[in-house]
């Protein structure tokens, strides 16, 4: 992608991907590896520079074992972990990731490429 001086947009190759966002209008343009992403705002009609979130290794292993299937006992088996840190570390990945579920909160970390 390449933009303007002003901040439009001048060429973009544009690959969609569902959203985890409950609102309309959500348009992010994010590079692997990368800890900036660009969010595009609708009243101004420009892109903005944004901070993504950053999980810990522990947030990604529950994420990583939920998306494969496992029950909070198998995760908190696997990670020699307590049932409760296993909840811990589920509050702190919704509270991050400003979702509800577990299911939304992995769209949002593969929508983000935080896995």
């Amino acid at each position: 992608m390449q933009l303007t001086q002003d901040g439009k947009i001048w060429l973009a190759l544009c690959v969609v991907s569902l959203s985890s966002s409950a609102s309309m209008g959500n348009i992010k343009i994010i590079r692997k590896g990368k800890s900036e992403y660009l969010q595009f705002d609708l009243s101004t009609k420009k892109f903005n520079e944004c901070q993504s979130i950053t999980l810990s290794e522990y947030e990604k292993n529950v994420l990583s074992l939920s998306l494969q299937g496992f029950t909070m006992n198998e995760i908190s088996n696997a990670m020699h972990k307590s049932i409760d840190t296993i909840k811990y570390y589920k509050r702190q990945i919704f509270e991050k990731t400003e979702t509800e579920s577990i299911s939304s909160a992995i769209s949002y970390a593969v929508n983000n490429k935080l896995l």
